[in-house]
């Protein structure tokens, strides 16, 4: 099969590529935009697209023919400056993707969303049932991947096979660099980290999202119409900081920053130019809430074992290593 995997330069579209590369004998052809895709394998074939033109999207169309598509093109950002683009991006571009697959009769769909376009609510585990609330604390990014999982689940109602994924924060090397993506919180932490957002979220590592969307892919039969909270382990954030510094062999951080003080901090970030700041206010916000995310949807019906966050940071801070020494 030829599969298109969108954002293949991406954190986790990389690691995809890589994967089915590896493990399956499907043709690749992986999107990028700014940075190439960083593999050479003689079944790969690269493409640049920027997914807020729709005259990308639809010269990708035109040139290339594939069977399936996974799509994890995205543009993730607390920041002002970006919100204009990441509408064109995971909404509108994800909306021509839609369209563009009914149109071609290209029916398999796999949509990496995120948990950002689920509910914010600290009440309970949060489940794949606990849709976006505006009146909650949600970014612009959560509700341009919320307006995305609206345009694939429409696409579904119009004859699309689809998946999809939210998944929490992901930890693991990034084939683009330790300053990019969320692989850029162990370089943070590496190069000192004293304070602490009070927090709790969930954590996975890269190799359970990949493996993931590898047997949605090729176990339609269980994955088709499906929706999955993608998380290993709720874990506070002064939790993950302090394993990530043990391992990393440096100072981990003291100060837990109340919520309270965050809150304020959020406040004033909203009306001051936010390139001063060290955090955004979505970023502040975000950091100051108690969040649980239940994964057990998809251990039930599909995945059944997680890797220990434990295990995925000592590996993770362990490859870090080894690249600074190099």
């Amino acid at each position: 099969m030829n599969i298109l995997i969108t954002g293949g330069s991406g954190f986790i579209g990389a690691h995809l590529t890589r994967k089915l590369l590896d493990t399956t004998e499907h043709n690749i052809i992986a999107t990028y935009n700014r940075s190439k895709v960083p593999i050479l394998d003689k079944r790969l074939k690269t493409v640049k697209t920027d997914f807020s033109k729709f005259e990308d999207i639809q010269k990708l169309f035109d040139e290339y023919e594939f069977d399936a598509v996974i799509h994890t093109a995205a543009v993730v950002s607390f920041r002002k400056k970006h919100h204009s683009l990441m509408y064109k991006v995971n909404y509108e571009g994800t909306k021509h993707l839609v369209n563009f697959m009914i149109e071609r009769g290209i029916e398999r769909l796999i949509y990496v969303s995120s948990v950002a376009a689920l509910s914010k609510t600290e009440k309970k585990p949060i489940t794949e049932e606990d849709i976006f609330d505006e009146n909650e604390n949600h970014s612009v990014y959560g509700k341009t991947k919320f307006l995305g999982e609206l345009e694939v689940w429409r696409g579904q109602e119009e004859g699309l096979k689809v998946t999809v994924i939210n998944p929490v924060i992901i930890l693991g090397p990034s084939f683009s660099g330790w300053k990019r993506s969320s692989a850029g919180l162990i370089y943070r932490v590496y190069k000192g980290m004293p304070f602490s957002p009070p927090g709790t979220t969930g954590w996975v590592g890269i190799n359970d999202v990949v493996n993931i969307l590898a047997k949605s892919l090729a176990e339609p039969e269980l994955s088709v119409g499906k929706k999955w909270i993608v998380s290993a382990e709720n874990r506070s954030w002064k939790d993950v900081l302090s394993l990530i510094a043990e391992n990393l062999n440096v100072k981990k951080p003291t100060k837990i920053i109340p919520p309270s003080i965050l809150r304020i901090y959020a406040k004033i970030a909203k009306i001051l130019p936010e390139n001063i700041l060290p955090l955004s206010a979505e970023e502040a916000i975000s950091a100051s809430l108690n969040l649980q995310y239940d994964n057990s949807k998809i251990r039930k019906e599909f995945y059944p074992e997680f890797e220990p966050i434990n295990n995925v940071i000592e590996q993770t801070c362990k490859k870090f290593l080894q690249d600074v020494n190099s």
